[in-house]
Parts: structure tokens; C-alpha cells; sequence
């Protein structure tokens, strides 16, 4: 017998799952999100989640931030305690959703979601589950039909598993944003920062995961101090600069757990933390009061 969900949040991550488990014979009983609507994708009237009473499923399924997923617990402890929940918002562990005696397994997709994904890319995602109830069945559940994979951590592990992919999403996002900076500060056209953008693809869409460091490349990755005098031209940039000096720290640190430290990276190494002692660098202008 098919199993029926209900989805609370209709954004792109939400209806894009919404669709998929549709595809794999999921049942949809309803759909809640801010504003009342008819979603065509999902072929679902969108109702606000104190408008209309719940029908009844065999699970919730809820993609909305964390501050959001926090405001609707308590209300789905009180009027639907018996009903699983699986949830997406990594940085909320599912201890925090079982203090409101919720029975609740983490669904993370590992991957971005710029608008609503089609379902031939649903296989190729991997989803990290946490959880221990009925839930987490339901969840290893999910991913079976999809056909994707996916691995199960401990509680324990989920701050770091969502700091990787902090790194991997924000980080990348946060390191182009700095590029493009610099890169607006000498006058470059805009075709230069499109040359950037090129230059990140390029990397990632060759990156292999069995050889990461083999793709670190640049001044610091050859362990060349020239690197030092490129970071004196952003020292009134003070927290870029720390951000430049700390990236190439991690690179030279990422170099001796991959075991291609040399002696030229530590001399480096020395000199890099010689910035993050001067104590100068950390004097960050005043801000407005």
C-alpha cells in the first residue's frame, strides 16, 4: 500500500521533493505553506497550515528554514502527535524536534535547488539521514524509491556534515563574492569577472574528490612567498586580508594531512602565522555607532 504525505513548505526545495516522491508513488494529501495558492507542478491546492484542518497521512514531510521548521513543531506535537516527521533543515538535530515529543528523521539533500529540480536528477542525489523512529524508516524509505544514495549519521556527526556543506554551497559562494571584489577594486569590466566565474567552474567541474589537493593550485599551493606581497596590497581590507591569510593556512594544513608538505611551505607556513599574531591585523575600523 502506498504511503500518503503531507508537505509544509512550498518553496523550491519543497516542491521539488514534493514532485518526486509523487513520481515514485508517494501519495500527496495536501500542501501548506505561507500564502494560499494552486500549485501547478504539484497539482495541489496551497493552503496556510491554520486554515484548513490536516488531513490525515502516514507522514509530514517539511522543507522550511529553521526558524520556521521551530514555530510549526509545537503546533504539530499538539494537534497531530502520532504523525512522523522528515524534515530537511540540516542544522536542526532531530533531538531538538523530539523535546516537543515529535518523532522526527533529518532528509538532507546534498545539493543546491536555484529553482524546482526535474526528477531524472533525484538518483543522483545524496541524502544524509538522521533519526532513530518510525521516521527514519520512512525515510530510508524515500530514498529507496528514488534510487539514491545516501548514508545515515549520528547526531553527533550533523554540525560538521552541515559545516561541509556550508563550505561547499555559502563558502565557494562567500570566496567568488571576494573575487569579484578585488577584482572591482583595480577596475577590471565585467568580462574579467565573468572570466573569474569561468576559471571556479573550471576547477570544479574537474575536481576529483579522491585527489582534492592535486587541484589546490596557485602561489601558496607551490609554497611561493610571493603570495605574502599579493596580501600586502589588501592589508586596510582587514578582514579579506585575515580571510586570505587563513585560506592559504588551510591550504598549507590540508597539504601536510595529504602528505605533499615541503620545506618551502613551511617556511611559508612560519610567515603566514607571523600575520595572525601582528596584532594590528585584527584592528578592524570603528563602526557607526
Amino acid at each position: 500500500m502506498s504511503k500518503s504525505f503531507i508537505l509544509i513548505g512550498a518553496g523550491k526545495v519543497g516542491r521539488s521533493l514534493g514532485k518526486w516522491l509523487k513520481e515514485v508513488g508517494f501519495e500527496l494529501k495536501s500542501v501548506f505553506a505561507r500564502s494560499e495558492r494552486y500549485d501547478q507542478l504539484l497539482e495541489s491546492k496551497v493552503y496556510l497550515l491554520n486554515s484548513k484542518k490536516v488531513e490525515r497521512a502516514d507522514f509530514f514531510l517539511i522543507a522550511v528554514p529553521e526558524s520556521a521548521l521551530l514555530e510549526i513543531v509545537p503546533f504539530l506535537s499538539h494537534n497531530y502527535p502520532d504523525i512522523p516527521v522528515v524534515y530537511t533543515s540540516a542544522n536542526i538535530l532531530p533531538k531538538e524536534l523530539y523535546k516537543h515529543k515529535v518523532e522526527a528523521t533529518l532528509l538532507h539533500p546534498l545539493r543546491s535547488f536555484p529553482t524546482v529540480l526535474d526528477f531524472k536528477v533525484a538518483k543522483d542525489t545524496f541524502f544524509a539521514i538522521s533519526g532513530n523512529d518510525r521516521s527514519s524508516a520512512i525515510a530510508l524509505e524515500i530514498v529507496n524509491r528514488l534510487g539514491a544514495s545516501w548514508a545515515k549519521l549520528k547526531e553527533e556527526k550533523l554540525r560538521i556534515y552541515h559545516l561541509a556543506a556550508t563550505l561547499a554551497a555559502g563558502g565557494v559562494a562567500t570566496l567568488m563574492s571576494l573575487s569579484i571584489f578585488l577584482s572591482e577594486k583595480i577596475g577590471l569590466p565585467d568580462k574579467a569577472k565573468k572570466g573569474l566565474i569561468s576559471l571556479a567552474k573550471g576547477v570544479v567541474n574537474n575536481f576529483d574528490f579522491r585527489f582534492p589537493v592535486s587541484y589546490i593550485t596557485g602561489p601558496v599551493a607551490r609554497g611561493e612567498e610571493i603570495y605574502l606581497e599579493e596580501l600586502n596590497e589588501i592589508k586596510k581590507e582587514k578582514t579579506f586580508f585575515l580571510t586570505a591569510v587563513y585560506l592559504a593556512l588551510a591550504t598549507i594544513e590540508l597539504k601536510k594531512r595529504y602528505d605533499t608538505f615541503t620545506p618551502k611551505d613551511k617556511i611559508l607556513e612560519k610567515q603566514l602565522l607571523k600575520l595572525t599574531r601582528d596584532k594590528k591585523n585584527y584592528k578592524l575600523k570603528d563602526t557607526p555607532k
